[in-house]
């Protein structure tokens, strides 16, 4: 009977040694990670465009759209991406996304037209399609570009189209019958 215990707490001590092993070789679904652990693309970015500021935690997230990554930084600013390690979100809070985060178009489009306010975070995910792009201003305005970088709302405004190419960011136009600032003259 001794013999029998014996071996059975020698196996489940083995048992024990071999799953937290294994635990510290993975990591589960929707939960902490390393930096090592991230797509190569999305280490790249972090590095070269947060490279000064603290990682606080990494997470491995599945969603509808199948598995992100959720970057939280020190000072509070998050980056998100997708499984690829592609970026689709980042938020500085009230600091300005770094410059070579912003497509030029848009970063063009707000020195424009709002050019004492930064983007302090811009979105890739939450438009009809993928390749929208929401963008918040310092001073609370809201855009939305598409695709191909054509205005769709300013401040939350719908920009007209028809086909004659107004709200295009690349000619700097918008509806004029949207009055999103208040003039000071």
């Amino acid at each position: 009977m001794k013999r029998i215990l014996l071996v059975t707490g020698v196996l489940l001590a083995a048992l024990a040694i071999v799953s937290c092993s294994n635990r510290n070789n993975r990591r589960d679904n929707n939960g902490p990670m390393r930096m090592e652990q991230l797509p190569a693309t999305a280490q790249t970015f972090v590095k070269s465009h947060f490279g000064g500021v603290t990682v606080s935690d990494i997470k491995d997230e599945r969603g509808k759209g199948g598995r992100e990554y959720v970057v939280n930084f020190s000072n509070g600013w998050t980056a998100e991406f997708d499984r690829r390690g592609e970026w689709r979100m980042v938020d500085c809070k009230n600091n300005a996304v770094p410059e070579g985060v912003i497509p030029v178009q848009i970063k063009d489009y707000v020195m424009k037209n709002y050019p004492q306010q930064r983007v302090t975070m811009i979105d890739r995910t939450k438009g009809d399609s993928k390749s929208d792009y929401d963008v918040k201003l310092d001073n609370g305005v809201k855009l939305r570009f598409n695709k191909n970088f054509d205005l769709l709302s300013d401040n939350g405004n719908s920009v007209r189209d028809n086909r004659t190419n107004e709200g295009n960011v690349n000619n700097n136009t918008v509806n004029p019958n949207i009055n999103t600032r208040t003039n000071k003259n």
